[in-house]
């Protein structure tokens, strides 16, 4: 299956909007990526951190069901509680996973991969037709 661009740049965006709404004011938010290998296959794995409240162990699986939202000490009741549940049937339907975490930045940290896939080739315009 070729990686459907905008839907995994839905899921990141997501994730970001996230981390933006709950960090503290002035805080930090960190975005990586990078590839790994288990065995023969290639993943891509993508981190999203904040410095915001966290999420309490028990809600870190809870959150990825529709219209659930986490309970984070002074949090704001912003949102349908649908945008990790869309997340994780996105990534999913990529053949990767989600997951939520504790942040190295002592908020919430959430991490999405898939398995690495031959990019499609592009043609030129020409070829088109």
């Amino acid at each position: 299956m070729l990686l459907d661009e905008r839907r995994i740049t839905q899921v990141l965006l997501n994730l970001i909007t996230n981390a933006i709404r709950h960090t503290t004011r002035g805080g930090l938010i960190r975005v990586a990526t990078r590839d790994r290998l288990e065995g023969t296959s290639a993943r891509i794995e993508v981190s999203v951190e904040d410095d915001g409240e966290g999420i309490d162990e028990p809600d870190r699986e809870r959150i990825f069901e529709p219209y659930v939202r986490a309970s984070a000490k002074g949090a704001s009741s912003v949102g349908l509680g649908i945008g990790l549940a869309l997340c994780r049937r996105i990534v999913e339907a990529h053949g990767g996973s989600i997951r939520a975490e504790s942040s190295t930045l002592g908020g919430a940290g959430f991490v999405f991969e898939w398995p690495r896939t031959p990019v499609a080739e592009e043609k030129d315009v020409d070829e088109i037709g």
